[in-house]
């Protein structure tokens, strides 16, 4: 199960690879043999995903020659720093963690193996969550989450634990807690648009729902929560959202600048297709994070899908309401 388990996290995250790899790896360099590389656990990840891999190529061509090229062309082109990525809060509690696990470790090398293997996990995380450079709190859990595993392992091994401690084993614990506080506190938000379910809600049962907007939270969990069907086969216009940042900051070459272009029209070729596939009965434009009422009354084909449509409410600041009335 470990290697299906293995197989199935590297289908879905590819950037995993250190942190699946460094178990293995670990234990390998501390034995000072390749026999651990040769388990069976890992050859089971590697044909799972090389079965993963041909039948994506056969079943599902369009992943390469649309979904890699969109990728390629426009998410991978927006990004941060690697000097933000290092400096940024998730890392902090990281690095905080991985210090503290090490010099609880360092005393008692009877059970640093162990504790080496999951730290050796984390920094695998660590390493992914910087190279994808978006920031993203949920890209920065797991990397958290191992390393607050690694440091817990160390700190309940330790001799003295469940006796009355010493000072300096007072200290760790006390040091310990405040970094498992810092990672609660760090990932302690979510941004919802609860603000619409009232107004939508009302309007009808189950609605047939598209949102005009860069942002997912828009329209998920809203869909769900009114037990609604989502028209587009986008979770959100996040191309569009995307461009606009990429066009803003400058430095593409012409290029560039035509590889999102041809992601934008498909884009909004997909949009048109499906809301003519579908037609929504309930229509939310974005006036929060872009003004998407300017979006749609520069697009003529938008003009005329949505002259079914009256406003019914306007939350200020935040989404126009429409409403289907044929």
């Amino acid at each position: 199960m470990a290697g299906l388990g293995s197989a199935v996290t590297l289908a879905f995250k590819p950037y995993f690879v250190v942190a699946v790899a460094a178990g293995p790896l670990v234990a390998a360099l501390r034995q000072r043999s390749v026999r651990v590389l040769l388990a069976p656990e890992n050859w089971i990840a590697g044909v799972a995903l090389l079965v993963y891999a041909a039948g994506s190529a056969l079943l599902f061509p369009a992943y390469f020659t649309e979904v890699l090229p969109l990728v390629r062309d426009v998410y991978l082109k927006l990004h941060h720093s690697f000097p933000d990525m290092l400096l940024g809060a998730p890392m902090y509690i990281f690095y905080a963690a991985l210090i503290t696990t090490w010099l609880l470790g360092r005393e008692h090398r009877d059970t640093e193996p162990n504790i080496a293997i999951l730290a050796s996990a984390a920094s695998g995380f660590a390493l992914a969550y910087v190279v994808q450079r978006k920031g993203w709190p949920y890209q920065a859990y797991p990397m958290v989450a191992v390393a607050m595993l690694a440091l817990g392992a160390a700190l309940f091994r330790r001799p003295e634990f469940g006796r009355s401690p010493s000072r300096s084993a007072l200290a760790f614990h006390v040091v310990s807690g405040l970094q498992f506080m810092a990672a609660l506190f760090c990932f302690n938000h979510v941004f919802e648009m609860h603000l619409l379910d009232g107004p939508v809600g009302k309007l009808v049962a189950h609605p047939k729902l598209l949102v005009l907007s860069g942002e997912p939270t828009f329209g998920h969990p809203l869909v769900r929560t009114l037990g609604g069907s989502w028209v587009s086969r986008q979770q959100a216009l996040w191309v569009h959202l995307y461009a606009d940042v990429l066009k803003r900051q400058g430095g593409l070459s012409a290029d560039e600048v035509n590889r999102i272009d041809a992601q934008l029209a498909r884009e909004r070729a997909n949009l048109i297709a499906d809301f003519k596939r579908q037609p929504p009965d309930v229509v939310i434009v974005d006036t929060n994070f872009d003004n998407w009422r300017l979006w749609v009354q520069g697009d003529d084909e938008m003009i005329g899908l949505l002259k079914p449509y009256r406003p019914v409410a306007s939350v200020e600041g935040v989404a126009d309401i429409l409403q289907r009335v044929d």
